[in-house]
């Protein structure tokens, strides 16, 4: 098993490529691997309260 760490600091709002990271931290951790995203800046959006 490997370990991971993504990062990711776009908003998926204004950038389609945000898709690309989250399939491939699914497509990571499905293979039974240890995957880490870390949201920082605009990455934080989604989550953010009333979102």
């Amino acid at each position: 098993m490997a370990k991971y760490l993504l990062i990711e600091s776009r908003d998926p709002y204004d950038s389609q490529d945000v898709r690309f990271c989250y399939d491939l931290a699914k497509d990571l951790a499905k293979a039974g691997n240890d995957v880490t995203l870390f949201l920082v800046q605009n990455g934080v959006f989604p989550n953010a309260p009333g979102r």
